[in-house]
């Protein structure tokens, strides 16, 4: 066999490697990207809340609740449930909260009720007395038909997802990470 032969076998080989790569990393991006069912979302939910304080669906909040948004500023000005305050959970401090009544509905939420659980657990420590963490976070907020708005008090669909990761657990909205 001629050397050209060889040399033309090799090169139809690697193409077939490049393009098994470039498929199989397609594949993995789209899988990574694929949207999460709403099965395997509130499952998600449910493994991991440690229920130290107690869930609140979205319909269930009242007009008179104080809501507490747990997210990070970069979270917040994207978008918020309207009304909301900003207690961002990586600088909370109880101070800050000073001027709220103990006995008043608090209602806290983030992304999905992870942090906002955390920050609740501490609300309770200090005395608060009817502390409620939103089911789902703003992301079930919005997934239910809650609004929300920008930092303009605009209503828009943008929604902060934290990162990619948790993107996939986004069920609606323009998802900004």
């Amino acid at each position: 066999m001629s050397q050209g032969f060889h040399q033309e076998a090799r090169r139809i080989v690697a193409m077939k490697r490049l393009l098994a790569g470039a498929c199989s990393l397609l594949c993995c991006s789209y899988l990574s990207m694929a949207q999460t069912s709403p099965q395997e979302y509130y499952q998600m939910l449910e493994n991991m809340y440690r229920k130290t304080i107690p869930l609140i669906q979205p319909a269930e909040v009242e007009d008179h609740a104080i809501i507490l948004d747990t997210r990070e500023m970069n979270e917040y000005v994207v978008s918020h449930i309207p009304g909301s305050r900003l207690v961002p959970y990586e600088s909370f401090r109880l101070g800050a909260l000073e001027d709220l009544d103990k006995d008043a509905t608090i209602v806290v939420y983030c992304s999905v009720g992870y942090r906002s659980e955390r920050i609740g657990e501490k609300l309770l420590a200090a005395g608060f007395s009817k502390v409620y963490n939103l089911y789902g976070g703003i992301f079930n907020w919005l997934y239910t038909g809650g609004e929300i708005v920008n930092m303009n008090n605009e209503p828009t669909l943008s929604i902060h997802t934290y990162n990619k990761t948790w993107s996939q657990w986004c069920l609606t909205g323009d998802k900004i990470w």
